[in-house]
């Protein structure tokens, strides 16, 4: 089981991660900005394994979040998984830049999500941890 952190601002996307997460056999730490997530991370270093962010988000954006996190050495090894529903070339380019590999167009598709999420949290694909 694993803590994954969920920045996003829209409660049904922030529910339907959250649920997805929770398939899986995971925790989701549900944050509705950048910032509240932020402080969640700080305050919690070594628990949190993936974060899951939308981009356009109150006080501090999606894009804020990925600068701060890849600014902060403790923090540069958390994949990041970016949902939006604004990913244009530009958009994508530039979290290609910050080195966002897992990126998902908006409305969420859970089985791109489940299948992004048992890569990053390093499970098979019937939902086990296979380092037990």
């Amino acid at each position: 089981m694993s803590l994954v952190l969920v920045a996003e601002d829209d409660v049904v996307s922030r529910l339907l991660i959250s649920e997805t997460i929770k398939k899986l056999g995971h925790v989701p730490i549900k944050a509705g900005n950048g910032k509240t997530a932020f402080e969640f991370l700080e305050e919690n270093p070594d628990d949190i394994k993936v974060i899951v962010t939308d981009l356009m988000m109150p006080e501090m954006d999606g894009y804020q979040l990925i600068q701060k996190i890849n600014g902060d050495s403790r923090y540069k090894n958390i994949p990041i998984i970016v949902q939006s529903a604004y990913l244009g070339v530009k958009a994508t380019a530039r979290l290609m830049e910050e080195g966002i590999e897992y990126v998902m167009p908006k409305p969420i598709n859970t089985q791109d999500l489940e299948h992004y999420l048992r890569i990053l949290l390093n499970e098979d694909g019937n939902g086990v941890n296979s380092s037990n």
